[in-house]
């Protein structure tokens, strides 16, 4: 019956086809020398017209004349090669070659200018290089007052105009105004009285300018040449315009009328193939009919014998058909059967093994289906799920929930799952029914949505939960247990592991182990504490002990430092007795010299009195020429001990400055006032020196008088005798001054080791005080931590 079907309807599409082939030939055939075949014939007839309509719309000439009056000749140069392009096109389109080589030669000359121009790069360029360059003429006149300058460079900067239009008009008169006036300011610049080299600077600048001016120069020719050029090019692109329009109308006006008859001759191929088709169609339709029918009873025969059966035929012995199968459909089919017949097992055993009461409704809420226990449940009999009068609606009567709402239809509206806890009440006057706990899942298969719900007693529910209880408490009672008697160990701590690994709360035991050892970690730590604080208190007494005895050291360091007071304070006064029994002796020695002068005074009115005995007396004048000598020798020794005070007197203010540390406004004045009587000593030996020097002199004059007189010597034998008892005086003064000197050494070494006593007492007492400030802190610093 198929083999029928698709012959014919093979046949008639190979007859129709071959008309269909035949037809196309011979219009292929009859039109071929007419051209109208040529596709390429006839697009180039309407491109040309379209591109000539284009070309004279778009203005080409005046677009790239705006370019380069705009400074954009790279514009410029790529709308030419468009141009020219356009051109090339369709001249080729138009089979003119005589055109061609007019319209070709004039646009390479249009498009040599265009490059001309292009070789001068950006003109704004050169227009601001101009306008910074006069800017920085005018900067300079205004820093140095030039008025006249400043005044011209801003008239010269003014005239700059930096455009993006540029003909030859605008360009050439600003090249004549801008070069005039350059030249203006040159003359007078020169004839200025500015100085030579400011002269120079100006004049160097203006010339700087010529390199740009030139470059301004050449552009505005080229340009003239240019737009010369373009006036040519446009007109003479017009013309060839108008004359390519032209002989393209005619050709597309014959190439029209060709097409008409070729349209015509298509629409009645187009009808013949239309007429064709629609008998194709009414044929095929009509096998279609039949062949589904076939399909659809063989179709039934596959799924009855071969799907839904229990046992699949072998296709060798037993056909489901008249058509003999394949392999690859035999082990297609025998793969469905076994999905559909497993489906079906798991259904079954679904149905009847599910050990709760499970029921599944449709989106009206009718009962699909129900399972024996949901049965029981509800007590229903004889239950059919094709029976619509079921629904949720009925049963929700026997339900008592926890809450309002509905599970059922929220779970088919929202898709949501949800649980509740209800109590079944078939018997309305039995009150110990059991509570159970509804389970309701949305489902969608195929599109239809589905609600499943499951009834689970509650009572198991509490029997799951006890057991679970112990099983977690045991455990967690045992390790409580273990830290309670501080016997966990590394094996108690691993069975206690897997109890609670079995239980699944090992987060539980680590947290409690945790705490246990931090609990151990921190009573070590208090007891460490206590330890730390208990030494800390045995080193606070140790301190306070260390702290007592150093203040009674310092208690009797400061009675030293008292007696050391007094010591200096007794060497003082006994220092300033001395210097009183010195300025004694002095005195007394100046006296006798007062005297001494005396006499010599007289014994030089004897001496000319008898000058005649002078010759007995000469042995006497080298007599006293030896006291002379001892006089000079006293003198030195006396200078060596004013040098020896003086640098007792240097040494003091030391001395001062270190009892100054000690701050004793009592022994500053004694010592100052010793320092005092120092200098008066001091001022004492210079004065008889002083004597000593004019005693020098006075024996000079005496041994002159001597040496001249020869009179008087038995006055000089007096005076003779005066000067032994004055040599004798003389040597009692040494020798006492001698005894007072080294007593007045002895009392400066003294008062000098009384004030080093003190210095170390007080460094001592210094060291003292830092000893009980650390002790204290010792006994201050533990009381501050805790």
């Amino acid at each position: 019956m198929i083999k029928i079907i698709f012959r014919s309807i093979q046949l008639y599409y190979i007859i129709a086809l071959l008309a269909l082939l035949a037809a196309i030939a011979f219009t292929i055939s009859y039109y071929w020398n007419s051209r109208l075949i040529d596709s390429l014939y006839g697009n180039s007839v309407y491109e040309a017209q379209f591109a000539l309509e284009e070309l004279k719309q778009q203005k080409d000439v005046d677009k790239i004349v705006k370019f380069v009056e705009s400074d954009n000749l790279k514009l410029a140069s790529k709308h030419l090669e468009l141009l020219q392009k356009k051109v090339r096109e369709i001249e080729v389109l138009k089979k003119n070659a005589k055109a061609e080589k007019n319209i070709f030669k004039d646009l390479n000359e249009f498009n040599e200018s265009v490059n001309k121009l292009q070789a001068y790069s950006d003109v704004s360029q050169s227009f601001k290089s101009i306008d910074s360059k006069v800017g920085r003429l005018l900067e300079m006149a205004l820093q140095r007052r030039w008025e006249t300058l400043g005044r011209m460079s801003a008239r010269l900067q003014a005239r700059i105009s930096i455009k993006r239009v540029y003909n030859y008009e605008q360009v050439n008169d600003f090249y004549n105004r801008f070069s005039q006036n350059i030249a203006n300011i040159k003359g007078i610049i020169e004839n200025s009285t500015l100085a030579a080299v400011d002269k120079e600077r100006v004049i160097a600048q203006l010339e700087g300018l010529g390199v740009e001016l030139v470059v301004v120069e050449k552009y505005a020719g080229d340009l003239l040449t240019f737009e010369k050029k373009s006036v040519q090019v446009k007109a003479l692109l017009d013309d060839w315009i108008k004359s390519a329009i032209a002989d393209l109308t005619v050709e597309r006006m014959s190439l029209n009328e060709k097409n008409e008859r070729l349209m015509i001759l298509m629409m009645a191929l187009a009808s013949l193939t239309f007429f064709m088709i629609a008998i194709g169609l009414l044929i095929y339709g009509r096998s279609m009919q039949s062949l589904k029918k076939h399909f659809e009873r063989e179709a039934l025969e596959i799924i009855r014998k071969g799907v839904v059966a229990q046992e699949l035929p072998d296709h060798t012995v037993v056909a489901f058909s008249k058509f003999k199968h394949s392999d690859e459909f035999m082990h297609e089919l025998k793969r469905i059967h076994f999905y559909v017949q497993k489906r079906m097992l798991l259904s079954s055993l679904f149905q009847q093994t599910l050990p709760f009461a499970t029921a599944i409704f449709n989106e009206e809420l009718h009962l699909l289906w129900g399972n024996q226990l949901f049965c029981d449940l509800f007590q229903l009999k004889n239950f059919d799920s094709e029976d619509e009068s079921m629904q949720w609606s009925s049963l929700m009567r026997f339900l008592d929930f926890s809450k309002e709402g509905d599970p059922v239809n929220e779970a088919i509206t929202s898709e949501t799952s949800s649980e509740r806890m209800v109590r079944v009440r078939i018997d309305q006057s039995d009150r110990t029914n059991q509570s159970y706990v509804i389970y309701t899942m949305a489902s969608s298969s195929n599109g239809q949505k589905r609600a499943v719900v499951y009834f689970y007693p509650l009572n198991k529910v509490e029997e799951a939960l006890m057991n679970q209880r112990m099983m977690l408490i045991s455990p967690v009672k045992k390790l409580l247990e273990v830290i309670k008697s501080e016997s966990l160990n590394d094996k108690i701590q691993e069975e206690l592991r897997k109890d609670f690994s079995s239980t699944q709360t090992e987060e539980v035991m680590q947290s409690l182990i945790s705490n246990y050892k931090q609990m151990l970690n921190e009573r070590a730590l208090m007891q460490k504490n206590i330890v730390d604080l208990d030494q800390k208190l045995q080193q606070h007494k140790e301190a306070t002990l260390d702290l007592k005895q150093d203040n009674e050291e310092f208690r009797a360091r400061q009675g030293r430092t008292i007696v050391a007071l007094e010591k200096i304070k007794e060497h003082s006064i006994s220092y300033i007795e001395k210097s009183i029994a010195n300025a004694t002796i002095i005195e007394e020695a100046t006296t006798s010299y007062l005297k001494f002068i005396e006499n010599s005074h007289t014994v030089s009115k004897t001496i000319r009195n008898l000058l005649e005995k002078i010759a007995a007396v000469q042995h006497v004048v080298a007599m006293v020429n030896r006291p002379k000598k001892e006089i000079r020798l006293y003198k030195e020794e006396l200078l060596h001990h004013d040098h020896k005070v003086k640098a007792l007197l240097d040494k003091l203010p030391t001395l001062l400055e270190q009892a100054s540390s000690a701050q004793d406004e009592r022994l500053l004045t004694t010592i100052n006032r010793t320092s005092s009587d120092m200098k008066k000593l001091y001022d004492s030996i210079k004065n008889f020196d002083r004597v000593l020097s004019l005693l020098d002199v006075q024996i000079s004059k005496a041994e002159m008088i001597l040496s001249d007189e020869m009179n008087g010597i038995d006055t000089i034998r007096e005076f003779e005798e005066e000067i032994i008892l004055f040599k004798k005086r003389a040597e009692q003064i040494r020798n006492e001054y001698y005894l007072q000197s080294e007593k007045m050494q002895e009392f400066e070494e003294q008062v000098i080791g009384s004030f080093e006593d003190f210095h170390q007492i007080h460094r001592d007492n210094l060291e003292q005080l830092k000893k009980i400030s650390l002790n204290f802190g010792r006994v201050v610093g533990p009381l501050s931590l805790q």
